[in-house]
């Protein structure tokens, strides 16, 4: 996934801190890198944050990374719900 989706934002989580990522981020390139600096690192992998920063985190064999994509409920197949809600006996 390069960028995301409308109504998605990715969250990445290393050891337990989360922020969210910029949408314009290429995700999937970044779980590569995050792959790599495990591998062979140690080494810092640098990525931008939802809020406009630059994060630098240094990323070791031992590091633990989740990669978190968050989808709104009316992105998910048969949750957009149209036409006059009032006509339903409820």
């Amino acid at each position: 996934m390069s960028e995301y989706g409308a109504g998605e934002r990715a969250e990445v989580s290393i050891d337990d801190s989360g922020v969210f990522v910029a949408r314009d981020e290429d995700v999937e390139a970044l779980k590569r890198r995050f792959e790599d600096a495990a591998r062979n690192g140690p080494r810092f992998v640098e990525f931008r944050t939802a809020g406009g920063s630059t994060l630098s985190a240094l990323i070791t064999s031992r590091s633990r990374i989740v990669v978190t994509v968050h989808r709104s409920p009316a992105t998910e197949a048969g949750d957009v719900v149209s036409g006059d809600l009032t006509d339903w006996d409820l």
